[in-house]
């Protein structure tokens, strides 16, 4: 670009000025005028792009390089291209300008040049790093299938075309006009189109089948006649676009179930079908909300994976659990503001109820054991559970919880001539301590430390092993000996303190646990228990909270009330009634129902605010909050009926739950039956 101090003419200017002239014979040829070299761009001539002798408003500039041995500067690994050297302060120099400049490496010998636009210089050295620039020179590729030939010129032409559209069409809209031929392929294409518009779908037309195209004339006066068009391709609009996010809630017999954040994304966005999916999230939930051309609205949701994390798989299972239960509504909220934008009743999913109580039992063993597992490794539940893991899974729960467990084992090992035989006349445990136990599962390795094993089959055991002693004996030498399906009950002899075992079961209670449960914990009084905890006392000193645990809702009480009946007692009657939020009732008492026959431990009353119910109550009737459990609305319907409750909070219970999708329109009818008869 001559902005330093110009050299002496020589061979090299010679070889440029040839070029040059074979380059510019070369545009004459093609009809583009050249204008002046401006004199702040040195050696850079302006080139107008003409068609047919009109003007189409298209310029660039134009640097040309001569070159005698083109050849020797094609890549010896990329034949395709062209190295030439250039300067970097001219490279960096060309880049800012705002009209288009562009390098044209020029054989004199064959006359034939070969061009590449700085831009795309720029980023192919940008690619192989940003050094290039603190150097002095450098060397850049220029593609030779970008020739000056007739197919070339048409090449660049499209290129500066590309260059000056954006600023010639702004950010208005670009609009198109296709031509349909009233023939048959034509109407075929016609409907090919308007099916794709309607369906969101990506449509090609290609060979002869293509629709005429017709562009706004400032673009034809870019591109002019660009010859034959071989492909049009068009692209739905709004796919790959996100929704607000929501949440989405079942509530059926087992309760309410939420799957708290979904992003839905549109996959398919037509003038009459629309496809939103959140198949792009790794959650174990897949949802596609769809409509059709007759604006139905349909839900499909499918479980992808078990769920990554344990929380995450009791997130996925409960919802599973609310869908496989009877008089299930799913409803879609918006995230932020919780208002419902869809909601509808759904068919119980059959066969999966059992499937999904058998998964929400082991993941909450799993997740009451996890604090202490945690630090061996991460777990990941994606694939699910197997069955040696939930083996795995109950073993521990039942040592982290009770320090001992029963289990079934295969005992082997070896009796010598000197061994000596049980009695089998005298009272005795058969007792197999391990130093060493650990337990393996989901590819992590429980280290439990030192167990001890006590044999609970003595009178399959002892015979057994007198046996093979006799057997030893007798042939003077060792004897296996192996007993199977042996049960023995596992006592976990390191066992952690009694602060760690107290606060896994306030864990689970809301931060509550009877004193019962501190003895348990290894406490041996109350006067320890609130000297080395910081705890409250409730009912008399018989129920205490850990204070790390703050209460969390209105309903903290029944907490109490529940663990002073040893955990027996389910709250009915109109105590569920107001759990569920089933009229406006409002106890002033709390209603628990007792197994029959049920004794209350010594010392503990209950007092005149709590009403007491003996009844059955089916562990199928059961739902919870929190560690709590009551009764499901159907069961709770019924006791209050069966109680005499007022008939007009009885009608208006039996409306909001039959308005709510938790009950059936049959068991509706069936209550309102039921209360008549009861009236």
């Amino acid at each position: 670009m001559g902005t330093g101090k110009r050299r002496r003419f020589g061979e090299q200017d010679q070889l440029g000025l040839l070029a040059e002239d074979q380059f510019f014979t070369r545009l004459t040829e093609v009809g583009w005028p050249r204008l002046e070299p401006r004199k702040d761009l040195g050696e850079d001539v302006l080139v107008q792009i003409y068609d047919e002798g009109v003007s189409t408003g298209l310029s660039f500039y134009v640097q040309v390089k001569g070159s005698r041995d083109v050849e020797r500067r094609k890549g010896k690994r990329q034949a395709e291209v062209i190295k030439y050297p250039v300067e970097v302060k001219d490279l960096e120099h060309w880049e800012v300008q705002t009209p288009l400049v562009l390098l044209v490496v020029w054989d004199v010998g064959t006359q034939q040049g070969y061009w590449e636009t700085v831009p795309r210089l720029v980023k192919t050295l940008d690619k192989k790093g940003k050094g290039w620039r603190k150097k002095g020179e450098v060397t850049v590729e220029v593609p030779v299938a970008q020739r000056m030939d007739d197919v070339g010129v048409h090449h660049l032409r499209r290129e500066v075309a590309n260059y000056w559209v954006p600023l010639v069409a702004g950010k208005g809209p670009f609009r198109l006009t296709l031509s349909f031929p009233k023939t048959e392929q034509g109407m075929e294409m016609l409907r090919r189109f308007k099916h794709g518009l309607d369906r969101g779908e990506r449509i090609v037309f290609e060979g002869e089948a293509i629709p005429g195209v017709i562009t706004p004339e400032w673009h034809q006066r870019l591109y002019g006649d660009d010859g034959v068009t071989q492909q049009l391709v068009i692209e739905p609009k709004g796919r790959d676009e996100l929704t607000p996010p929501v949440s989405v809630e079942i509530q059926s017999g087992a309760g309410i179930a939420v799957i708290p954040y979904v992003e839905l994304l549109a996959t398919t966005r037509g003038r009459k079908l629309l496809r939103l999916s959140n198949e792009h999230q790794e959650i174990p939930w897949q949802f596609v909300v769809s409509t059709d051309e007759h604006d139905e609205l349909t839900l499909k949701f499918t479980q992808k994976h078990f769920g990554r994390t344990v929380q995450e798989a009791k997130e996925a299972t409960a919802f599973l659990l609310a869908a496989s239960s009877p008089g299930g509504r799913i409803r879609i909220r918006d995230f932020r503001s919780k208002e419902i934008i869809f909601q509808r009743e759904i068919p119980t999913i059959r066969g999966f109820y059992d499937v999904a109580k058998e998964r929400q039992s082991i993941l909450d063993k799993l997740s009451f054991i996890e604090p202490w597992i945690e630090k061996f490794g991460p777990l990941n539940l994606r694939d699910g559970v197997r069955d040696a893991d939930a083996k795995a899974i109950g073993f521990l729960y039942d040592i982290r919880r009770d320090g001992k467990t029963r289990r079934v084992t295969t005992l082997s090992g070896t009796v010598t001539p000197d061994s000596r035989e049980l009695p089998t006349d005298v009272d005795f445990d058969i007792v197999i301590n391990v130093s060493k136990y650990d337990v393996n599962f989901f590819d992590l390795t429980i280290p439990v430390g030192r167990v001890k094993e006590t044999v609970q089959d003595k009178a399959r055991f002892v015979p057994h092993f007198n046996q093979a002693i006799a057997e030893a004996k007798k042939i003077g030498q060792p004897v296996p000996v192996q007993i199977d399906d042996l049960p023995v009950i596992v006592e976990c002899l390191d066992w952690p303190p009694p602060h760690d075992r107290l606060y896994d079961i306030a864990s689970i209670q809301s931060g509550y646990f009877t004193l019962a449960q501190a003895l348990e914990a290894g406490f041996t009084s109350a006067d320890q228990l609130q000297i080395e905890e910081r705890v409250e006392s409730y009912a008399g000193g018989k129920v205490f909270r850990l204070v790390q645990f703050p209460p969390t809702n209105e309903h903290e009480d029944l907490v109490v009330t529940w663990l002073l009946t040893d955990k027996k007692a389910v709250f009915s009657h109109d105590t569920a009634l107001a759990l569920h939020e089933l009229s406006d009732i409002l106890p002033a008492r709390q209603h628990i129902t007792l197994p029959p026959g049920y004794e209350m431990p010594e010392g503990v009353e209950l007092g005149p605010r709590v009403a007491v119910y003996d009844g059955v109550v089916d562990p199928s009737e059961i739902t919870w909050m929190g560690p709590t459990p009551f009764t499901k609305p159907l069961r709770t319907l019924r006791d209050c009926i069966e109680k005499h409750l007022s008939p007009d909070l009885i009608d208006q219970a039996i409306e909001d739950a039959l308005t709510r999708g938790l009950i059936s329109r049959t068991e509706a009818q069936s209550l309102q039956a039921m209360r008549v008869k009861s009236a």
